[in-house]
């Protein structure tokens, strides 16, 4: 509705067990990456963790990827500026701390992949 920020492009709510677990929010990635980060410091303080990491898409366009991290007593928080290689797309996610930590956990084991 009207209170969802200009970056959120979808708003996704993950259900286990009967239970909101999660609420994942797609963003136009590089284009938002800013704003979104700012809007998310802005409600949630500063960020446990982050790092800023250079890219560069397939025509040669250089962005940042800005990841980020919040974690607090009953919930997390993950930013990614950039996911899955593609400029256009970013995500947060404000989840359960099991939550968070098991997709932190897939996306650190992907090297079977």
């Amino acid at each position: 509705g009207k209170d969802r920020p200009p970056y959120a492009q979808t708003v996704l709510p993950v259900v286990e067990n009967g239970v909101v677990v999660a609420v994942e929010i797609t963003t136009h990635g590089a284009s938002d990456e800013q704003s979104a980060y700012s809007g998310l410091i802005k409600k949630f303080g500063p960020p446990t963790k982050h790092k800023v990491t250079s890219m560069q898409n397939g025509y040669g366009a250089k962005y940042q990827n800005i990841e980020a991290t919040w974690t607090k007593p009953t919930y997390t928080v993950l930013f990614g500026g950039v996911v899955g290689g593609d400029s256009t797309s970013g995500a947060i996610v404000v989840s359960t701390p099991a939550y968070a930590k098991n997709l932190i956990d897939m996306s650190t084991n992907k090297t079977g992949l």
